[in-house]
């Protein structure tokens, strides 16, 4: 195997210092011997940690030595995957250095810079979590000072920085625009000019200003490299990109960036920048990512890719198998719910619309989840909405109308909304259609839309004014007492909840000590002596 890309060949003193090793299931090349033959597995690698150590202790003179051995051992491992504790004690050690001497080209540690990473015998997944580990070294784009090395720090990615990032920022730092916008990744570097141009995030203010000198070369780096394996192989490595939303490192930026970048918004930029090679497959990883950055991404996808969006929202749509990908599919309706532009916004409302009526149950969370969002977005929006949501409660099954009675019964600001009130208004008279005459038989009557509007009252009401709580459980338990089986599930359900939620049994009793006419023909004794037992 060839020691580095760059023509890095192990010279005679590196050949003769480093001990080749055939142990830890690497085979070795050439004539060499089993110089470790007699030393056990844990032995070698507490001896290629030592070297780890000393390679990368300050001064060049220090470190020079331990540094040739241990490239040319790992190097020279036709699998080093055995060595993956090493590797990592490695990056770590190199990220510290590059942290304490303000970019990896201020370290002399050259030996390690990203053509070794580059050429080590690796799978894509322990290769990028190495990558992952030394993305803080790169340093920022900046010329070097004086007496410093003459390569200067690499030009920091562009990113749309995530809102916990953004804390610090909230008071409006000078340039960049407010928190949250989206901005470049790698443009500038010899993988963007390779695609074109590295593509620019909506809602961007322009190129990050830098203060790189034009007389100074740009020194490798190894988010680069991360960036040419995505494009390489943009399938394998989107999932794994994904991995690395939960890193809030910080990445060094240039004093002229406003804000703080961390390794989780460098991914983001990068399978941002990059969705063109595989746009389909990246919507389908990033909506069965559990994550808020996905959901973000995805957000920023539906502007900017909304096709793609509802390509996917079809395909699953289409799919067979019992449960489907419901997460995933209520996080590409959420993202969809965002699309205001009116060809697209009926595009989406259409594709609601058939899943909700294909596939009820899978459909029930993502379409109420559409809806949610669409009622949170201003009067609009909400507008936009009213067909499409007359429809759904009236002509969905029963599955879809229960997801959509806890959106209307929703808690918080938004809870009082008079769009809210006609739409509930609207699923209670659908449900008030289907219930038998007051006093008739309700044998097969279906009570689950009302319960479900019963319990997203009770499970509400500490976010919302107590007024609108009661008048929700009135309502559902005036269109259940109309039958006796109805009466009998809506005590059953006072109770379960009362027990169930804590406050509940007791602003019930309020009520009804408060009313006891109004209420006395809705809740039976049985369980008002219940509730009052109950009471918290």
């Amino acid at each position: 195997m060839a020691l580095l890309d760059a023509g890095r060949v192990a010279d005679a003193d590196a050949a003769a210092e480093a001990v080749p090793v055939e142990g830890a299931g690497a085979a070795r090349e050439g004539s060499y011997g089993v110089a470790y033959g007699n030393r056990g597995a844990g032995q070698l690698m507490a001896e290629l940690g030592q070297l780890a150590w000393l390679a990368t202790e300050p001064g060049a003179d220090r470190g020079g030595r331990a540094a040739r051995r241990l490239t040319h051992e790992l190097l020279r491992a036709a699998d080093a995957a055995p060595y993956a504790g090493v590797l990592r004690l490695l990056a770590d050690r190199i990220t510290q250095r590059s942290l304490q001497a303000g970019g990896f080209g201020y370290t002399g540690l050259d030996d390690f810079g990203p053509p070794f990473w580059r050429c080590l015998a690796l799978g894509d997944a322990a290769r990028l979590d190495l990558l992952r580990r030394l993305l803080p070294a790169d340093g920022p784009d900046i010329a070097p000072a004086p007496g410093g090395p003459s390569r200067p720090f690499a030009r920091p990615p562009r990113v749309r920085v995530h809102p916990a990032d953004a804390d610090a920022d909230a008071a409006g730092q000078g340039g960049g625009g407010g928190s949250g916008s989206w901005v470049d990744a790698c443009a500038g570097t010899r993988y963007a000019a390779s695609a074109g141009s590295a593509e620019a995030f909506r809602r961007g203010d322009g190129p990050a200003r830098s203060a790189r000198h034009p007389r100074f070369p740009r020194f490798p780096r190894f988010l680069d490299d991360v960036a040419d394996l995505l494009k390489t192989d943009p399938g394998r490595i989107q999932p794994l990109l994904c991995g690395w939303f939960d890193d809030t490192r910080r990445l060094q930026v240039a004093p002229t960036v406003p804000r703080e970048i961390t390794v989780a918004g460098a991914a983001q930029a990068l399978l941002h920048t990059y969705r063109a090679r595989a746009l389909d497959p990246l919507v389908e990883v990033l909506a069965d990512t559990a994550h808020p950055r996905a959901a973000e991404l995805l957000d920023a996808l539906a502007e900017d890719e909304p096709a793609a969006l509802c390509r996917a929202v079809e395909r699953r749509a289409r799919e067979e198998r019992p449960g489907g990908r419901s997460a995933g599919t209520a996080a590409l309706l959420r993202a969809l719910a965002a699309v205001t532009r009116p060809g697209l916004a009926d595009r989406a409302a259409g594709l609601v619309r058939e899943y909700a009526g294909r596939c009820p149950d899978r459909a029930a969370r993502p379409v109420a989840e559409f809806v949610a969002r669409r009622l949170d977005q201003g009067p609009a929006a909400r507008e936009a909405l009213g067909p499409l949501a007359v429809e759904l409660l009236t002509g969905s099954p029963a599955p879809v109308r229960r997801a959509l009675a806890a959106v209307l019964a929703g808690a918080g600001p938004g809870a009082a909304d008079p769009m809210r009130r006609a739409l509930l208004d609207v699923l209670l008279a659908r449900e008030a259609s289907d219930a038998p005459p007051t006093g008739g038989r309700g044998h097969g009557y279906d009570t689950s839309v009302l319960e479900a509007l019963l319990g997203a009252a009770a499970e509400g009401m500490a976010r919302r004014p107590e007024e609108r709580t009661r008048e929700l459980v009135h309502r559902a338990g005036t269109l259940l007492v109309r039958t006796p089986e109805g009466a009998a599930c809506f005590d059953r359900r006072l109770v379960e909840l009362g027990r169930r939620v804590p406050g509940f049994a007791r602003r019930v009793g309020e009520w009804l000590a408060a009313e006891p006419g109004e209420w006395t023909a809705v809740v039976g004794p049985g369980a008002c002596a219940t509730l009052a037992g109950c009471r918290s």
